[in-house]
């Protein structure tokens, strides 16, 4: 038998390790990027993705006014700072493009445990950019403040430290919009 060119189930993982097509939609648009996803996929077939949506939490916020003073300001101006959309706008666009949504969002919380566990948490992440970006001589003082501030804004507790992490969760019927 012929298999047809388009699967008919796409889970996209890829969207919060390494294409930040939905991530950052002031980047590539987030229509334009829906579509790409929404082209994949065979009609009648599931489109499904997550992304983090904790980007006014004190640990994307601090990274971001940090970067803003100098003497950081010069080196992280223009780095990429992921981004996304509530529930809401995912929905209105796949289901623009004829699909049947279910979109909701949830918050984790993260018990994370060890030294400068939020540092450890982020610096592996969403604020990867941002430390790569800065010279080998800034690094360092910039890294032990957004330490200090990290560790005031998710005080430790006897459990460990509580990191809230708010995500968005998308699975769409693609031609299923009845």
């Amino acid at each position: 038998p012929r298999r047809s060119p388009h699967p008919t189930t796409a889970v996209d993982r890829a969207i919060v390790h390494g294409d930040d097509s939905l991530l950052n939609p002031a980047r590539t648009g987030t229509k334009v990027a829906l579509r790409y996803h929404f082209d994949a996929v065979a009609p009648g077939g599931w489109l499904g993705f997550q992304v983090p949506a904790n980007f006014d939490e004190p640990s994307h916020t601090i990274r971001t006014e940090l970067a803003a003073e100098e003497p950081y300001l010069a080196h992280t101006e223009g780095v990429a700072v992921p981004s996304s959309h509530d529930p809401g706008t995912y929905l209105e666009v796949l289901a623009e493009l004829g699909c049947r949504v279910d979109a909701w969002e949830t918050t984790y919380l993260h018990v994370l445990t060890g030294p400068d566990p939020v540092f450890t948490w982020v610096s592996g992440t969403g604020a990867r950019p941002t430390l790569q970006a800065l010279p080998d001589d800034l690094r360092p003082e910039f890294e032990a403040e957004f330490r200090e501030r990290l560790a005031a804004a998710y005080p430790e507790h006897p459990y460990g430290v509580v990191l809230p992490f708010r995500r968005v969760f998308v699975v769409a019927r693609v031609g299923a919009a009845s």
